[in-house]
């Protein structure tokens, strides 16, 4: 399985949600099927193992993987009580390899992300069927003020928008001059940072001043454009679930305006058709209550 960006992002998002989730769940769908990896458990402290890993320096991506798979086991064996232990040391070991991508193409590594695919797969479709009918339940006894509020959440005034613009072109060059200093997930992290704060509905073509500059460094690096693209398309539905959850309607219908902006027509993009139906919902509410005017 290909370890990347967008990946790496949804497995530490959901792991945060699984720790937010309840004791059941977080057994259920990260703890248990970690318990599996091995029966090999390490005889080592696991705070022997973990200063190993933080106080370093360790230089071999295949020591540094290794080390994880060591301290991931013995957080989940049966004499470990603390729950959040998994759960922050699985978290480091993502970031690992987000930072250094040559510990992302170790075996431990790959054995990792394939024992939570499956688990995490299940954990995805339940969280859709539970956040699906919250956001359905939300906007259809929303009264007419609230959804206004709604469109106005991803609807910005004429004043708003020439202070965005004119904020864009600032930040492009000010990323355009920074580049050449910044490391391989500090410039993907800025552009991603870009597209999130720059697409809306206002002005559909805002956050494409950014694309020259990521295709130039897409002689670099090829894939950056679908790396980035993916990425961001990850994060802003773990956005959306999270403010449903939160009953933040207002946030979610920015966030899946930000969405539509940026991935409307490609069915290949993360999420694509769990957004497309939130939109889709949002829509026939309003045509429901004829407030097409309002958009």
């Amino acid at each position: 399985m290909l370890i990347n960006l967008p990946l790496i992002d949804n497995y530490i998002r959901i792991i945060q949600e699984l720790a937010r989730s309840g004791r059941n769940k977080y057994y259920l769908y990260f703890i248990n099927p970690l318990s599996k990896w091995s029966e090999d458990i390490p005889d080592e402290d696991l705070e022997d193992i973990m200063n190993r890993l933080e106080k370093g320096p360790l230089t071999d991506p295949g020591e540094i993987s290794y080390l994880y798979k060591r301290a991931i086991i013995k957080s989940v064996a049966p004499e470990q009580f603390d729950l959040s232990v998994p759960g922050n040391i699985s978290i480091k070991f993502l970031k690992m390899m987000k930072k250094n991508e040559t510990v992302a193409q170790c075996e431990e590594s790959s054995q990792f992300v394939s024992i939570l695919n499956e688990p995490f797969r299940k954990y995805f479709k339940e969280v859709y069927k539970i956040i699906n009918e919250r956001f359905q339940n939300e906007i259809n006894s929303a009264d007419t003020t609230e959804v206004e509020e709604y469109v106005k959440a991803a609807k910005k005034p004429e004043t708003f928008q020439e202070i965005l613009q004119k904020q864009s072109k600032l930040k492009v060059n000010e990323i355009k001059n920074k580049l050449t200093e910044l490391s391989s997930l500090e410039m993907k992290k800025i552009f991603i940072d870009y597209l999130l704060k720059f697409s809306t509905p206002s002005i559909p073509d805002l956050h494409k001043g950014i694309f020259s500059l990521i295709k130039d460094m897409e002689i670099i690096k090829p894939g950056l454009t679908k790396e980035i693209m993916d990425t961001t398309a990850v994060i802003i539905y773990h956005e959306i679930v999270k403010a449903v959850r939160a009953r933040n309607v207002k946030k979610a219908v920015l966030f899946i305006s930000k969405y539509t902006v940026l991935f409307r027509g490609n069915p290949d993009t993360p999420n694509y058709h769990e957004v497309d139906s939130f939109e889709r919902m949002f829509f026939d509410m309003l045509e429901r209550r004829k407030m097409w005017d309002i958009i």
